[in-house]
């Protein structure tokens, strides 16, 4: 999202917007293991003025002597799905409005 406006969350923090963490829900399914290739996607799934609400899943995509297709079909592939909300807060550490261009996006 940062990705598609233009803008790094580096830069973000220099004009003092910060985004924090303020709820985050998660469920470990099965475990992952070490040299396990996983693939993590994130989307937006809601929010607000002052802040955004995210959904993740981890998934696995290649583990050494596994048959990765059969977990996949079997829908066991699925490692860990979370939630998170995010609040904009400014240098102060106050609750202020997202960017204009994050709320748009957003809608």
């Amino acid at each position: 999202m940062l990705r598609e406006g233009g803008v790094t969350y580096g830069q973000m923090e220099a004009a003092g917007v910060f985004l924090v963490i303020a709820g985050l829900e998660i469920k470990y399914r099965r475990p992952g293991r070490y040299d396990d290739l996983l693939d993590v996607h994130c989307r937006v799934t809601g929010g607000s003025k002052v802040k955004l609400e995210h959904e993740y899943e981890v998934r696995l995509v290649e583990r050494v002597a596994a048959d990765v297709e059969r977990l996949r079909e079997a829908g066991e592939d699925v490692l860990i799905v979370a939630k998170t909300t995010l609040v904009c807060v400014g240098a102060d550490v106050k609750v202020r409005g997202l960017p204009e261009w994050m709320v748009a996006r957003e809608q």
